[in-house]
């Protein structure tokens, strides 16, 4: 009669926390959110096993092992995007201008780039994202590179799919004042 109790709340507890993970990284814009997002998982997961520590439990007083419902999944559920959590808006001259983006999705055919342009100008120039590990990508360039003030946008292509940031990318970009 326990195990017709407490099975039905860890499913939905299992439950509960995919949607609460999924909540989580369709919001998460800086560095501080995404700590908080491995915390959470860390200690709940974990190291404190509020999720999953009484697992073994249950299933030895049920006499049967835990649906695959019960376990939490590792794929991502919500709408793809990029992860871009510092902007740089001021640089001096010998700075190093450096951007991480983490694109948010289940499909592993990634590639990325920078789109830049003087100021007041018209036409890009690209500058491709270089592959960290996982969906993290980098671009760490000197501030040389662009003499002087700039703007730019992010691209990446996921499978068929381009995201971009900003949203208002190429008509409205991040600028970068150089000194």
């Amino acid at each position: 009669m326990l195990a017709e109790k407490v099975i039905p709340v860890r499913l939905a507890l299992a439950a509960k926390w995919t949607e609460t993970m999924t909540l989580l990284m369709s919001r998460i814009s800086t560095n501080g959110e995404l700590g908080t997002l491995a915390n959470l998982e860390m200690h709940s997961i974990k190291k404190l096993g509020y999720l999953m520590g009484l697992d073994h439990a249950i299933e030895q007083i049920s006499g049967t092992p835990l649906s695959a419902e019960a376990f939490l999944s590792k794929e991502f559920s919500g709408t793809e995007r990029l992860i871009v959590a510092t902007n740089p808006s001021a640089l001096k001259k010998d700075d190093t201008f450096h951007i991480r983006v983490r694109v948010l999705t289940n499909a592993e055919n990634i590639s990325g780039k920078l789109l830049w342009k003087q100021l007041g100008s018209a036409e890009y120039q690209e500058i491709p994202l270089k592959h960290l590990a996982r969906n993290v990508y980098e671009v760490k360039v000197p501030v040389t590179m662009f003499a002087d003030d700039f703007e730019y946008y992010i691209e990446a292509k996921v499978d068929e799919n381009v995201l971009k940031y900003p949203a208002t990318a190429g008509s409205i970009n991040q600028s970068v004042l150089v000194f």
